[in-house]
This record gives structure tokens, sequence and C-alpha cells, in this order.
């Protein structure tokens, strides 16, 4: 009832910008955020993954931003982490703040959150998956590792068409984390938000007994940190659970 009295987003109207071949992230943030939190997505068109189609992608950024102003958005979620490694890290802060100072939004950022999270778990030594390609992988291992963070191994699926990173079943990111952990590392990251491993998060911290981050999880529970909702989200992991 509470809903039907406030409408939609009475607890906080959430922007999302992504690449338009992602289909991932607004049923899954649905699914498992708390009551009271809409969403509102802005897609950029991406015909490539070079460097050249990425700088493509981002030259609409401007546009998905007056697109969520409009709908007087309370935070914005950029869902780009690909953007994000090309940049760098410091580059990704400067990209935000900039945003923040430009349209008066607080920005999340995929790969900020991610670091954020995984300091906050104390997670320090690394077992990374994803769906990326090899050259992907090379490109994330060097910023975790100039970052501060030790790679004890780093697994893509092979994967290079972004639409197809959204149809690997939650079972078989599963089964490929499970394959490719190390009981040395801290914990498990699972890039890509485009990927659907949130679901399967909580599952794998107890089969690996370690925490699992994912993308995923790591932009809404920033997210919901940003608007001041404290609701623990239960079955996604530590992270969202707030066990930490």
């Amino acid at each position: 009832m509470k809903d039907l009295k406030k409408g939609f987003g009475w607890r906080g109207r959430v922007g999302l910008i992504m690449p338009a071949t992602q289909t991932v992230s607004e049923p899954l943030f649905y699914a498992a955020a708390p009551r009271g939190i809409s969403f509102h997505t802005s897609r950029l068109l991406n015909t490539g993954a070079g460097p050249e189609a990425i700088a493509e992608t981002e030259s609409q950024v401007e546009r998905a931003l007056g697109e969520l102003k409009c709908a007087r958005v309370q935070c914005i979620a950029y869902l780009c982490v690909t953007g994000g490694l090309v940049r760098g890290l410091e580059a990704e802060r400067r990209f935000c703040r900039e945003v923040e100072e430009r349209h008066g939004v607080p920005v999340v950022s995929a790969l900020l959150s991610a670091f954020e999270a995984l300091k906050v778990l104390k997670m320090r030594k690394l077992v990374i998956t994803g769906p990326y390609p090899e050259e992907h992988d090379r490109m994330e291992r060097k910023l975790f590792e100039d970052n501060g963070f030790e790679v004890l191994g780093i697994h893509g699926m092979g994967i290079t068409d972004g639409f197809e990173f959204g149809q690997v079943p939650s079972a078989q990111i599963y089964e490929f984390c499970r394959r490719n952990w190390n009981a040395d590392a801290d914990g498990l990251f699972v890039g890509c938000a485009a990927f659907n491993a949130m679901p399967i998060a909580d599952r794998l911290e107890k089969e690996l007994k370690a925490p699992v981050v994912t993308a995923h999880s790591a932009v809404l529970w920033k997210t919901l940190v940003t608007l001041g909702v404290d609701e623990p989200l239960t079955g996604y992991g530590r992270l969202l659970a707030r066990q930490y």
C-alpha cells in the first residue's frame, strides 16, 4: 500500500547509463532492490569493442545525462566498466566528479564501486572472472595490480559480442567461477556489468568460503549507500547483506 500512496521511486529514482546491448541490469536490479527504488535507463549505441568504438559510445554520455535529468533522478549509475578500464582509475574519478559538477546529481561508477567494495570486504588477493577475451583480461589485470591488488588469476570466457555477455546463464557462470577459484585468494571478483553473476554470489560464497563481489552487486550497493538506503539485501552475497 505504501507504494500506491507514494508512487514509484518514493525512496529514490536511479538513472542507469549503459551500452545498448546490455540486457541484464534492469531486470536484475528490479528483482533485488528494496521497494520504493525505481530505475530509469538511457542507452549508449555501441557498434564495436575497440578504442574508437568505445570513444564513439562515450560521446553519447551527455545526451544520456540530459535525458535522465528530465526524469529528475537522484543518483546516476554508469554501467560501462570497459570505458573505465580504458580511462584508468583516476580519470574515472575525474569523469564522475565532472559529471556531478555539471549536472548536480551524484554519479556511481561500476568500476569505482567495485574497487570500493573490494576494499570494504578486505579483498586484496583476488581471483577475477568474467566474459571477456584475453586482451580485455590483460587490461583488467594491469589496472587492478597498478592499484594495489594482487591478482592470483584472471579468467575470461573469451566472448567478444557485448550482447552475448548477458546470455550466459547464471548456472554456467557459477561453474566457471568454481573451476577457476584459487583458495589462496581473499575473494572473487566477477567483472562486467552485462554479466548475470549477482544471483549466484551468495551460493559461491558458501562454496568457496570467501567473499564474492560482482559488478552488479557493487553498483547496487554503492547506489543504495548514496541514496541513504541502508536496508540489507539477502541472497546476493555479503556486500549487499551489509556483512562487513
